[in-house]
């Protein structure tokens, strides 16, 4: 089969949307299948090229009205400008006007447009069998849903109309607009969280449309890499990969936890989010804090398998868990585990992995927590979960299952 997967962006340091799409590019590829894509670019996310290459061919659109909009705020301190300032300044500046217009009254318009004629050329050029948007952000949604493929595909990792942050004032809206798009498309693609909250709420859809899937982070193919410890080493790294935010993954919990254990354990946190608290904690903890910021995906990876630790601070959502789950779980190292709310839902699958150790924010840092966390980490820190113990107790999760779920739901579809 041809496929087309529609893209929001190809950058280094790729969301977990963006993720799926390059894990199951793949391994469509290696199951003898043509991928292609369409990827939207803008100034500040240009294409990698080490992504580019999971993928038969791409082809670049450009967000102008994006760019032009970041061309000029380059310009002059935008940040600094107040409310007024800003207005005065898309009156003098027609061009940057327009392009604030078509971002935000006519909702991206000219990219929209972009897209589709891309998505026709490419559809002409390949005869493309089923075309593939993986949500990030709505907008590759809705242009996936408009477009004259044969068959129109979603892909859904974060809940959008269910997202448990948003204003409830927002809800109905979104539901309508998800609603519309649907109709449009031919299968959806959700996690079993998002599904059970559509089974509740959207009534209007047929849910024989929707599919269920896990995140593909257990690849097949890569093999584990046995754990080599320098002995002069006096540290055990432990690591944090992924984004802080101050309602859904609020980090001080884990910097107050690793402020209690001992100096040897060293926690490193790849990734953006909190600059400011982080900062305040490095203050404290000196080297015993290692702060990389924003790395690309392959430096992630390469981070995650070599730590002696790795860290999951869970979302304060019941609907949604990091998928950098999955990725800790293919790596074979133990995890420390943080839930944020007693109905997490990374609980079902840490049951299954025996190198972890859950702990709950709401019991609270006293003795008795940070003794436990410190036995877990000292006693744990060399070991490995073996490969074959991963695939078999996450068989649902790994890469080829889900690109065989997509290709063979697609193939019904089809006929």
């Amino acid at each position: 089969m041809n496929f087309l997967f529609v893209l929001d962006n190809l950058k280094k340091n790729c969301d977990a949307n963006i993720n799926i799409a390059l894990i199951v590019a793949k391994r469509l590829r290696q199951s003898g299948h043509k991928v292609y894509a369409v990827v939207r670019e803008k100034e500040d996310s240009k294409a990698d090229p080490f992504s580019v290459k999971c993928f038969d061919g791409v082809s670049v659109v450009e967000d102008v009205s994006c760019n032009q909009l970041i061309d000029y705020q380059k310009r002059i301190e935008w940040r600094d400008l107040n409310g007024f300032r800003k207005v005065l300044y898309y009156i003098c500046n027609i061009r940057a006007t327009f392009a604030w217009i078509d971002i935000n009254v006519f909702m991206n318009r000219r990219l929209k447009k972009s897209l589709l004629r891309k998505i026709r050329e490419m559809d002409e050029k390949y005869n493309i069998d089923a075309g593939v948007a993986f949500f990030s952000p709505h907008l590759m949604e809705e242009v996936l849903s408009f477009c004259d493929l044969a068959i129109k595909v979603l892909v859904l990792l974060d809940p959008y109309v269910f997202d448990q942050t948003l204003d409830k004032n927002k809800i109905s809206k979104r539901m309508r607009e998800e609603i519309k798009i649907y109709r449009r498309l031919d299968l959806v693609f959700v996690t079993s969280k998002i599904y059970e909250e559509y089974e509740k709420h959207l009534l209007n859809i047929n849910k024989s449309l929707f599919r269920i899937y896990q995140f593909p982070g257990i690849i097949e193919s890569e093999t584990q890499s046995k754990k080599i410890r320098d002995n002069d080493k006096m540290t055990i790294d432990c690591f944090f990969i992924g984004s802080f935010d101050i309602v859904v993954r609020n980090p001080v919990f884990v910097l107050e936890l690793f402020r209690k254990l001992p100096k040897e354990f060293v926690l490193h946190i790849v990734g953006r989010g909190m600059e400011d608290i982080l900062e305040k904690y490095k203050c404290e903890l000196g080297e015993r804090l290692i702060l990389h910021g924003m790395v690309s995906r392959w430096d992630a990876h390469a981070y995650m398998k070599n730590a002696d630790v790795l860290v999951n601070v869970n979302n304060a959502v019941t609907n949604q868990l990091p998928s950098k789950l999955f990725e800790y779980i293919n790596t074979g190292n133990p995890i420390l585990n943080i839930c944020k709310i007693k109905n997490c839902p990374s609980l079902e699958y840490m049951e299954r992995y025996p190198l972890a150790y859950t702990l709950f924010e709401e019991d609270g840092i006293n003795d008795s927590v940070v003794g436990k966390v410190k036995s877990f980490i000292r006693e744990s820190y060399d070991k490995t979960v073996p490969k074959q113990e991963v695939l078999e107790n996450y068989y649902d999760c790994t890469d080829g299952y889900v690109a065989n779920l997509i290709c063979e739901n697609i193939e019904k579809t089809h006929k």
